[in-house]
């Protein structure tokens, strides 16, 4: 309604705009719901029966920890201490435009943060690295190629390639 008062202001129909200073309600937001601690192990049952996917490991990456989805698909291999039972979120992974993959710091400056790791979290993780470290090329001297491909995220498992992948400082192209 306010632009199109705006554009009869323009071709001088009207002499100002009446609703130039109202102010638009906001609808109110759903009240959210949090999953009980059995419902979100239902959940993960299931998932892991019905799918047995990398998204299970995900999932339970997600629900133990409570990372944001772009924090999870933002996590670094060299940020995941396993043995210490812990993980820095450093990365945010978003969508450009539906376009391309952007990495860029977490959403709020306290995401930025050390997060200890469960049991159940660590050792999908510990599924996940033995994953990743199987598909890893062979680096010099039959070592593997670990150091190399230090940019691999948990990404990769939903099927973001690290070459669609826009880090800090490179612009889309």
């Amino acid at each position: 309604m306010r632009t199109a008062l705006n554009a009869e202001v323009l071709t001088r129909r009207l002499t100002y705009n009446p609703a130039a200073y109202a102010v638009p309600t906001r609808p109110a937001a759903p009240e959210r719901s949090c999953w009980t601690p059995a419902r979100a192990a239902a959940f993960l049952r299931h998932n892991d029966t019905a799918h047995a996917d990398q998204l299970t490991d995900l999932f339970e990456l997600m629900i133990g920890t409570g990372l944001r989805r772009g924090e999870a698909l933002g996590l670094h291999w060299h940020d995941v201490h396993l043995a210490e039972r812990r993980l820095y979120v450093r990365w945010s992974l978003t969508a450009v435009g539906n376009n391309h993959l952007h990495l860029g710091p977490p959403k709020t400056r306290a995401s930025r943060a050390w997060i200890a790791l469960s049991p159940r979290v660590t050792a999908a993780l510990t599924r996940q690295a033995r994953f990743y470290h199987a598909l890893l090329p062979a680096g010099p001297a039959g070592g593997t190629g670990l150091r190399q491909r230090r940019r691999l995220t948990v990404a990769a498992a939903v099927g973001a390639s690290a070459e669609n992948c826009v880090h800090p400082g490179q612009h889309p192209s």
